[in-house]
């Protein structure tokens, strides 16, 4: 699989190239419009294949668009990855998988299927990537599914999500804490060890030396804590959503903490630095596509002091929270900090809800009909 894997880098760093010379494009029919028929006269990827990667780095740059970034040179791609297309590029069969290859398509090539496959076989298989590592070659398989969303709206959980508490749920009577204790150890373990390294690299640069070995061991402690990070969201986002199903919630009320880095510029430099590293998003990601399997809907509501304001009373004022600590200086109510935060989260959510509600109510019973105004019996 390795020539495969070259000769797809070849082609999307070449694709990637006419995209950034043009603009960035991230459209993917005018990026086919520019570049298929070159792609395909200077490299051996089938047509397919070629149509893949042309896809694939529109995709990649349509991404770093969204996330409002700035691309002021060319993506460079370097993974062993090559995106291939069920049905065409690959096929599963009773003897393993068929494969597509630049010499021709392979059969019967064994694989050792998922643990947790099984779970799976009522979903509908997508493409997949083949991702080709020192020792192992792995299929990363996308399934999808038709969920049907159920019509009565439940009950509401609201999340806290958080630097020193990463989560905590709450639908009003029940609630679960997830402490980030375990996680921020983790990183600046991980954190202290990589300034070392980086520290002996830039004094190595200085004197001429190699700095290839201490840049390999910077890679493998930076995708070690990356996967440690990824697990610590799976397993939080697993349980959250598991306690919405077992309390019959149909929504799960979320901050909307898009734009929050901008706001850490003006914090401290140690508070700055954590909520840089803060996998936030990762988390709402994983909450979300678990939810919706489970037909559970996500509300992103306004995050405007939600920690300062009394969940009890509905007064605000920054002195009511003192770290881990509310009280609220009108009626006295205390609570714990985030939890509630959570409250108000999930009584936005709610109250959203019955505005956009009452406003159905509303239009379904118009005054005004056709232009005309109704009748004075019919008013109010």
């Amino acid at each position: 699989m390795l020539p495969l894997c070259a000769e797809w880098l070849k082609v999307c760093n070449a694709v990637s190239k006419i995209s950034f010379d043009n603009g960035n494009i991230s459209n993917n029919i005018r990026l086919h419009k520019l570049c298929y028929s070159e792609m395909r006269e200077k490299y051996d990827l089938s047509s397919q294949m070629t149509c893949n990667a042309i896809r694939y780095v529109a995709s990649k740059y349509a991404t770093i668009k969204s996330n409002k970034q700035k691309i002021d040179k060319t993506v460079f791609f370097k993974k062993n990855i090559v995106q291939m297309q069920n049905k065409y590029d690959f096929r599963y069969c009773k003897d393993g998988l068929s494969i597509q290859s630049l010499t021709g398509r392979i059969k019967y090539v064994e694989i050792e299927s998922y643990k947790h496959a099984e779970q799976y076989s009522d979903w509908k298989k997508g493409g997949c990537l083949i991702q080709v590592t020192k020792n192992d070659v792995y299929i990363i398989q996308s399934y999808s599914k038709k969920i049907e969303k159920s019509d009565q709206m439940g009950s509401v959980i609201g999340v806290d999500r958080g630097i020193n508490y990463l989560a905590v749920a709450t639908d009003g009577k029940k609630q679960l804490f997830f402490s980030g204790k375990r996680i921020k150890h983790k990183k600046r373990k991980y954190q202290k060890v990589k300034s070392a390294l980086q520290k002996k690299k830039a004094e190595n640069k200085a004197n001429g030396k190699n700095t290839k070995s201490i840049q390999k061991v910077l890679n493998r402690l930076s995708g070690r804590e990356r996967r440690f990070v990824k697990d610590v969201n799976h397993c939080v986002s697993k349980k959250i959503v598991e306690f919405a199903a077992n309390q019959n919630a149909g929504i799960i009320s979320l901050e909307d903490l898009s734009g929050i880095r901008k706001s850490a510029n003006r914090k401290g430099k140690a508070l700055r630095k954590d909520m840089n590293q803060w996998s936030f998003y990762e988390l709402q990601q994983f909450i979300e596509y678990k939810a919706n399997e489970k037909g559970i809907s996500i509300d992103l509501v306004n995050p405007e002091y939600t920690s300062q304001a009394c969940s009890n009373c509905g007064y605000t004022h920054e002195n009511n929270r003192n770290k881990h600590k509310f009280k609220c200086l009108s009626c006295n109510y205390e609570l714990h900090s985030d939890l509630n935060a959570s409250r108000n989260i999930k009584m936005r959510s709610v109250l959203v809800r019955q505005d956009l509600y009452e406003d159905g109510l509303s239009v379904n019973q118009p005054e005004v009909g056709l232009g005309l105004q109704a009748p004075s019996f019919m008013a109010g």
